[in-house]
């Protein structure tokens, strides 16, 4: 039962602050404007060893880290986007269609409901799903990297947690 237990707590022990070796990593260091972005390839005692994406590798001593995230992905703006362009379409094109029923008393108006306004309204739809379909392709090409945070338990000497894997 002891070498169970032993084992578990060797084989199981990571860092208290969440992550692990191979993670994407934001680091915000005191006195350095710009996040140091990276992969984590090692800690060290009180330093984490990170990659760049150009191979350098940088080590950060704990106690300067002022902000730490941790990458979950990528994710695309594909449904804003689409919301944003019919939304758009759709009140650019009934604002100019009701301008200019209002401007010539022949043309038929958003507001009469007449035979002839079913054209309007159509127009208006198609306008709007027109540009929404043009927001989403937008949306799908803006790719933006989603940072968790990462709280640092313990800036002093070394800490050792216990994590269960199933």
């Amino acid at each position: 039962m002891n070498r169970t237990i032993l084992w578990a707590v060797t084989v199981l022990a990571t860092p208290l602050w969440g992550q692990e070796v191979g993670d994407r990593l934001r680091i915000e260091v005191e006195d350095v404007q710009r996040p140091l972005i990276g992969t984590l390839t090692a800690v060290r005692g009180e330093k984490l060893i990170v990659e760049r994406r150009n191979g350098t590798k940088v080590s950060v001593e704990l106690g300067r880290i002022a902000g730490l995230k941790k990458s979950v992905g990528h994710r695309t703006y594909g449904k804003r986007g689409l919301v944003i362009g019919c939304l758009t379409g759709w009140l650019i094109a009934g604002v100019s269609l009701a301008a200019a029923a209002e401007d010539d008393p022949e043309t038929p108006s958003l507001y009469d409901w007449e035979p002839g306004t079913s054209f309007l309204i159509g127009a208006v739809a198609l306008i709007g799903g027109a540009t929404g379909a043009i927001g989403g392709l937008i949306g799908l090409l803006i790719r933006a990297e989603q940072w968790k945070p990462i709280e640092i338990v313990s800036k002093g000497g070394p800490q050792v947690g216990l994590r269960m894997r199933f």
